[in-house]
């Protein structure tokens, strides 16, 4: 048997077959060279992270750190500036009214009284002296509770609060609490550091021999002025000198220096030297109290005197009197 001979219609189908073959493989090479679906998805997402992650990046907050520190900068300068600027004003513009305030308020002309002079014997034994002592005062108008500090004085001055709250009350620029007060006392009452309490000096007289020509040289007051004997007799002549002062004292009212005095304008009194000799009067003054005792007499005196110079060596008195304590007599 012969094969079978194609006949065109044969051919044709043939041909159809390979040409679709050929369009197959074309379009399996086109899609082996297409890039995958998920690839594509994958470069789309990098490129859409890429830009989200650039504009996130120009999200992120400001460095302020620099613009604070210009800032801080600026506010020192304007601040400085400003202090400088109300120094000068204070120190040109308002200079002449401040420096009186200060001068008002740390400056006083005040009326100061020289120590009393002293009381010798014919050997320079003193009979009579004085020492200073503080005193107590207030100035009324600084103190802001009047009740409080005089309950708190009261005790401390041994004196009743009504008394104390009444002095303070005053309409006086200035009143004495307490006149020559002991040491221990002015301390306790310097350490209260009450508002508007001071303390200032004052003389104190004292008679170191007690009773020893006691009637003879009399005694000083609470102002240090003589009231009776020799004290009152030469008043003028040991009494210290009144002066006028300008007083500088800082805010806790101490007196820093004192101008307008020199050495040969003391204002302390001048000493007073007696024919009295100490020893002789103490040797009168027991043998006239034994006399005295013995005949019951109520008064009793007598001078030792030195017949060549007519000086008077003792001046005894008897009953004695002791100028320390001349209020109890």
């Amino acid at each position: 048997m012969f094969p079978r001979r194609q006949t065109p219609n044969s051919g044709g189908a043939r041909g159809d077959l390979l040409r679709s073959r050929k369009a197959k493989a074309a379009g399996n090479r086109w899609v082996q060279e297409s890039p995958p679906a998920g690839r594509a998805v994958s470069a789309r997402s990098a490129r859409s992270a890429a830009l989200s992650g650039g504009t996130k990046s120009q999200g992120l907050p400001r460095d302020w750190s620099r613009t604070r520190l210009v800032l801080v900068g600026v506010v020192f300068i304007m601040i400085w500036s400003g202090l400088w600027a109300r120094a000068w004003f204070l120190q040109v513009h308002e200079n002449e009214k401040l420096s009186a305030l200060a001068e008002r308020q740390h400056r006083a002309s005040e009326v100061v009284v020289g120590q009393r002079g002293e009381i010798l014997d014919r050997n320079g034994k003193i009979l009579a002296r004085s020492f200073e002592v503080s005193s107590v005062y207030a100035v009324p108008k600084e103190i802001a509770d009047v009740e409080a500090t005089a309950t708190i004085l009261s005790k401390v001055l041994a004196l009743p609060r009504n008394k104390l709250a009444g002095q303070m009350k005053s309409d006086k620029k200035f009143v004495w609490l307490a006149r020559k007060v002991s040491d221990a006392t002015a301390e306790e009452v310097k350490g209260l550091k009450l508002q508007g309490v001071y303390l200032e000096s004052e003389y104190e007289r004292a008679y170191p021999y007690k009773q020893l020509a006691g009637q003879l040289l009399g005694f000083v007051g609470v102002d240090d002025e003589g009231l009776e004997g020799l004290e009152k007799s030469f008043d003028d002549v040991l009494s210290g000198r009144r002066g006028r002062l300008t007083m500088q004292r800082d805010a806790a009212g101490r007196r820093l220096y004192m101008e307008g005095l020199t050495e040969e304008d003391s204002l302390m009194g001048r000493n007073i030297r007696l024919t009295l000799d100490a020893q002789i009067q103490y040797f009168a003054e027991d043998a006239l109290s034994k006399a005295v005792v013995q005949f019951g007499g109520k008064w009793g005196g007598c001078l030792v005197i030195d017949v060549p110079t007519g000086e008077i060596l003792a001046w005894a008195e008897y009953p004695c009197f002791n100028p320390n304590d001349y209020r109890e007599y």
